[in-house]
């Protein structure tokens, strides 16, 4: 299952996350911290331009990209000790799940959920030396003020918060 969605700013998008993780994580690596990446709208790990065009007349535009998800576990200098996808979609949830299979050494837990509880039940579970990425990209107004505000008085995360402006 590929999520069909986005445009060229989603591969820019998706470029700069790739580089801003792998500078996170170079960056503390030399710490003690447990790193955590969470996705809290993780798709499938995989997305492409919704253009049902023939591949000959539309090239690129047909390619099958790393969603976020994909992205994160792709991290190469010190990778994310535990790697957490949120995703609300059922079948969204078991092509995530093809990720544990394909990354048997990683420690990826799959959620199930609404983002805005989910995120209220990982700021809770957060221990004294976790330090996290929390990626918010939601397809419209799905998180709440309050699940904002929650995780910054956790004071242990960056958060990445896009919208799209029509919503």
């Amino acid at each position: 299952m590929v999520n069909e969605f986005g445009g060229q700013w989603t591969s820019e998008k998706l470029g700069i996350l790739g580089r801003y993780l792998d500078a996170y994580t170079t960056a503390l690596k030399r710490q003690k911290f447990q790193l955590i990446y969470v996705d809290a709208f993780a798709g499938t790990g995989k997305w492409k331009f919704p253009i049902a065009y023939h591949h000959d007349d539309y090239g690129d535009f047909v390619k099958v990209r790393d969603g976020s998800a994909r992205i994160a576990l792709g991290v190469s200098d010190k990778a994310f000790d535990s790697l957490v996808f949120i995703e609300k979609d059922g079948a969204r949830c078991e092509a995530l799940n093809g990720l544990k299979s394909e990354f048997p050494n990683r420690r990826i837990e799959i959620v199930n959920d609404d983002a805005n509880n989910a995120l209220a039940s990982f700021c809770q579970s957060l221990a004294s030396y976790d330090r996290a990425v929390v990626f918010l990209d939601p397809y419209a107004t799905q998180v709440s003020w309050e699940t904002v505000e929650m995780l910054a008085c956790t004071q242990k995360m960056d958060c990445w918060i896009l919208f799209p402006l029509s919503a």
